[in-house]
C-alpha cells in the first residue's frame, strides 16, 4: 500500500485512480499474451463450414425468377383493390352521417361510434355519463364527458340533438 501512496503523491493521482489504471494495464497485458500465444493456432471452427452443397441444391431448383418477374402483367386496379378501406375495418358509415341524426338520449353504442372522432371508449364514456346524469338536457353537456374537448365537440355538434 505504501507503493501506491508514494506513486500517487508523485504523479498527482488518488490511490483509487492509480489502482484502476494498474488493473487496466494488467488486463491489457493478459489479453496481449493470450493473443500472442494463440497467434499460430488456427481456429478449428474457422474453416469447417462448407456451404457449397446447400448452395448447389438452392441454385439447382431451376426457378426462372427473372422470367416470372418480366412476364407478369400488372393490373393496377386489381392489385390496389386489396388495399381498399373495407379490408382494414374502417368505419365508412362515419362519412355518410346526416345532420341532426343522432339523439344523445337514445343513441346506442354503435350509433355514437358513427360520429367523427368518437371511438368505442369515448362512446362508452358518453353512455356512462348519460346513465349517471339521467340524460342530456342540451348538446353542450356533451363537453363535460371525459375525452370530448372543444375541437371534437365542434366536429360532432352538427350531427347530434337532444329530445
Amino acid at each position: 500500500m505504501n507503493l501506491f501512496r508514494n506513486i500517487s503523491e508523485k504523479i498527482g493521482l488518488t490511490q483509487t485512480e492509480l489502482k484502476i489504471i494498474f488493473f487496466l494495464f494488467i488486463v491489457f497485458l493478459v489479453g496481449l499474451s493470450v493473443r500472442f500465444f494463440n497467434w499460430e493456432n488456427d481456429n478449428p471452427l474457422k474453416n469447417s463450414f462448407d456451404y457449397t452443397t446447400a448452395d448447389s441444391i438452392f441454385y439447382s431448383a431451376n426457378i426462372p425468377q427473372r422470367e416470372i418477374a418480366e412476364n407478369k402483367a400488372f393490373d393496377s386496379k386489381l392489385e390496389s383493390s386489396d388495399f381498399n378501406e373495407s379490408n382494414f375495418n374502417v368505419n365508412i358509415k362515419k362519412q355518410k352521417l346526416a345532420e341532426k341524426s343522432i339523439n344523445l338520449n337514445s343513441a346506442s353504442l354503435k350509433q355514437l361510434t358513427m360520429l367523427p372522432g368518437i371511438g368505442i371508449k369515448t362512446a362508452e364514456k358518453i353512455l356512462a355519463y348519460r346513465n349517471a346524469s339521467g340524460g342530456f338536457d342540451n348538446i353542450d353537456e356533451l363537453a363535460e364527458v371525459d375525452g370530448i374537448g372543444n375541437v371534437k365537440f365542434n366536429k360532432i355538434k352538427k350531427y347530434i340533438f337532444v329530445r
